[in-house]
């Protein structure tokens, strides 16, 4: 089930397909944030190349980086590893 997002400025609406991994659940919370990937990486200590690397799932998460993001994007860790999807 697609969720339909709107932008906020032009109010533009689009539907993303729900995410089936931890990296797709991250580009899905980010992007309901209006945020980029420059944006996440700044508030997470990261570069743009690393969280792209994260989304893609060439790069895997520890517990406490699970932790921080899910902090950082507003939704639980729980939700970021699948377990549940609500946010």
């Amino acid at each position: 089930m697609s969720k339909l997002l709107s932008c906020p400025g032009c109010g533009h609406e689009f539907s993303a397909p729900p995410p089936d991994t931890m990296g797709g659940r991250i580009s899905y919370a980010r992007k309901e944030k209006w945020m980029d990937q420059k944006d996440l990486a700044k508030a997470l200590g990261l570069s743009q190349g690393q969280v792209s690397r994260i989304e893609s799932g060439r790069s895997l998460l520890n517990s406490d980086q699970i932790v921080i993001v899910a902090k950082c994007l507003g939704v639980t860790a729980n939700y970021l590893l699948g377990v549940d999807d609500d946010q």
